[in-house]
C-alpha cells in the first residue's frame, strides 16, 4: 500500500518558489522513500504544494515523517527570506 501526501508550504513567493523547485525535486531524488514527488505553485492560496507518494499505510507516521522531511529539503533548497515558514499537512490518503 502506498499513502499520498500533500503539504503546504507558506511564506514565499512565487518567483522565490519556482526558481527553487528544481534544486527541491533534485533534494527529493535524495530520499528514495519519496516514490513520486509533484512541486507546484497555488495561486489561489499562494503557496508551494508538494505532493508525495510512499510506501505505506500509516496516514498519520507517513504524514509526519514526509513533513519533517520537506521541511528538511525546503530549507536546504529555498533561500533565505524574512517571512514566516508554514508548513502543513493538507491532505492524506492511503493509494
Amino acid at each position: 500500500m502506498y499513502t499520498q501526501v500533500t503539504i503546504s508550504v507558506s511564506g514565499y513567493s512565487k518567483l522565490e518558489a519556482e526558481k527553487s523547485f528544481p534544486d527541491l525535486l533534485e533534494e527529493f531524488q535524495h530520499r528514495p522513500w519519496f516514490l513520486k514527488t509533484k512541486v507546484e505553485w497555488n495561486s489561489e492560496n499562494n503557496q508551494v504544494w508538494v505532493i508525495l507518494t510512499v510506501a505505506g499505510d500509516d496516514m498519520d507516521f507517513e504524514a509526519e515523517a514526509t513533513s519533517d522531511e520537506v521541511w528538511d529539503c525546503v530549507i536546504a533548497t529555498f533561500p533565505s527570506t524574512k517571512n514566516t515558514i508554514s508548513f502543513r499537512v493538507h491532505h492524506t490518503e492511503i493509494i
